[in-house]
């Protein structure tokens, strides 16, 4: 999933804008849960990395 986050921005360039719908585990920061311990990461903390220089706008999460 996250390579595909990588792709479409490359591909459509610093100014675009992307949604990405996942589930709950998927998003928020791995560091933060039990995800941590086994060595995992998520969606969100995978982009937080690979961006963290660049301005990322809010997420939004649904639970």
């Amino acid at each position: 999933m996250a390579d595909t986050v990588k792709r479409l921005m490359e591909y459509y360039g610093p100014q675009s804008k992307i949604v990405i719908w996942a589930h709950n585990n998927h998003i928020g920061d791995a560091r933060a849960t039990s995800m941590r311990s086994k060595g995992l990461l998520n969606i969100d903390q995978i982009i937080q990395e690979e961006y963290a220089d660049e301005d990322i706008p809010d997420r939004f999460w649904l639970f």
